[in-house]
């Protein structure tokens, strides 16, 4: 939406390409975080159980690198372009997946088989961290402003596919084929595997660099550039017109970081640990509850789909956040007063999942996907996903935490006031935005420079409207006088 409005049959049939890709990228993502929590049982009983630093860091190291993945791929894509570090990502998890399916105890250096397997997870995740901001990246600028909403949300649901996959695959394998566990671990990783090289190979075979993004690196945009022209600075100075364009849009970027990090405690928080909250036999019956929630929350997923291109993205967070602080609510006040095992109880607590898909989970993928401008899209958008990840991690250790001192009960009330917060958060930072308003801001890609184009998004973002008026006005103003401290602070240094 950002960048300039693709044009012509072909770039139409990128976007869709792209989409698709984008959107299996994801399932293959999703699949490989939840896939080690399925075969953990089967792990500990072949090679012992693990010690609590040996479960942390099995569990922390490929959001560790998800979250190292989503700032260092972001911003290296603003600065390289999307095709090639989109190929490189998928890539990554591609052979990281089929390393941990191989691991083995490395005796030399007296690692066992959890620290193998970590040391891949946290390259899976530096591949999956970077898919989040190239996959919103390449698709945006493959897309027009009337469909960059809809096709975000069909990526995002790539996400749950990958989470049903995962459970479903344990069932076949343990059941009618019969795997045993020493080889169930090896071939689930493996496919995860094959899965992420097949994409990997067709994105090389037909994706192109994205029209917007090209256009935005041209001489001429680069030209505009502050102080000298963008091919004479050296990355210190390229970064910092990055950083003063982040700063300009400031507000934007706390609506999308604090969203997303409140948004993944909670749903993290409670997604790594439902079989905790449903408890079953290790094997098939764990992978039962959790394909059943998992199955439970696609109308969740198509409602953001159907919802996305009609709503503005900020009511389907703010919204979704306030039902889900509900069903906790209802989640805390029936945990003693009816049977947890039932299905009554686990089909409300999937309830309140579909609500997270269909609102802050699409509002939160897809809201930095389009508000940031094309020179920092991936930038901002994996700055954001990285707070995301942080919050995951903050999310994953409060469960335990509170389980163990407080009970299960706690942690659904504890849950309910996070997401309440978050909808407090959303309501107060993040814009209200339309295609009009992303399409002016566009229209700017390749005629002021980054600083002005930041200031003048954040003023129109938040006026909730994008008149050329408006722009005009914020160009004459507010973004000059950025513009202008930056220019001197340039030439000072260059003097």
């Amino acid at each position: 939406m950002m960048g300039s409005p693709p044009q012509g049959s072909n770039v139409g049939s990128q976007g869709r390409l792209a989409a698709a890709l984008s959107c299996f990228g994801l399932m293959a993502d999703s699949y490989d975080f939840g896939i080690v929590n399925l075969v953990r049982p089967v792990l500990e009983a072949q090679f012992g159980a693990m010690t609590p630093g040996q479960d942390a860091m099995l569990t922390g190291s490929a959001l560790s690198g998800a979250f190292v993945g989503m700032i260092l791929f972001g911003a290296a894509a603003d600065y390289m372009g999307r095709r090639c570090l989109f190929i490189m990502t998928v890539t990554l998890v591609g052979v990281a997946s089929l390393g941990s399916a191989l691991a083995e105890p490395f005796e030399p250096l007296g690692l066992s088989v959890f620290s193998v397997l970590s040391i891949w997870r946290f390259l899976m995740g530096l591949g999956i961290g970077g898919e989040y901001p190239l996959a919103a990246a390449i698709t945006v600028e493959n897309t027009d402003a009337a469909n960059s909403a809809r096709n975000l949300a069909v990526i995002f649901s790539g996400l749950c596919f990958g989470t049903i996959l995962a459970p479903a695959l344990v069932i076949f394998l343990a059941g009618p084929l019969n795997v045993s566990g020493p080889h169930l671990w090896r071939y689930a990783f493996g496919f995860g595997a094959l899965l992420a090289l097949v994409v990997a190979f067709l994105r090389f075979l037909v994706l192109k660099e994205t029209q917007a993004w090209q256009a935005a690196s041209s001489p001429r945009a680069r030209a505009l550039a502050p102080a000298q022209p963008e091919a004479a600075m050296d990355f210190r100075e390229r970064s910092r017109e990055k950083l003063a364009g982040l700063m300009a849009m400031k507000w934007s970027l706390a609506g999308t970081v604090g969203a997303w990090l409140i948004y993944d405690i909670v749903t993290y928080g409670v997604g790594l640990y439902s079989t905790t909250i449903f408890p079953a036999e290790p094997g098939i019956a764990s992978a039962k509850i959790v394909f059943a929630i998992n199955a439970m929350t696609l109308p969740g997923f198509a409602g953001a789909v159907l919802l996305a291109p009609h709503m503005y993205m900020k009511k389907l967070q703010l919204w979704g956040l306030l039902v889900m602080a509900a069903l906790f609510a209802m989640l805390t006040v029936l945990f003693e007063r009816v049977n947890r095992s039932g299905f009554g109880y686990l089909s409300l607590f999937a309830l309140m999942r579909a609500f997270d898909c269909m609102g802050p989970g699409c509002g939160t993928f897809v809201i930095p996907g389009q508000i940031f401008p094309t020179r920092m899209r991936a930038t901002g958008h994996g700055i954001s996903a990285a707070a995301g990840k942080l919050g995951a991690v903050i999310g994953t250790a409060i469960f335990p935490f509170l389980n163990s001192h407080a009970g299960l009960q706690a942690v659904m009330a504890f849950m309910a006031l996070t997401s309440a917060f978050g909808a407090f958060w959303t309501q107060i930072f993040t814009p209200y935005y339309d295609e009009k308003v992303l399409e002016d801001i566009a229209s700017l890609d390749s005629t002021t420079s980054l600083i002005q184009q930041a200031s003048v998004a954040e003023s129109a973002l938040f006026a909730g409207h994008g008149t050329k008026s408006t722009i005009k006005k914020e160009q004459d103003y507010g973004a000059m006088t950025q513009a202008s401290m930056f220019l001197t602070a340039a030439s000072a240094k260059t003097s």
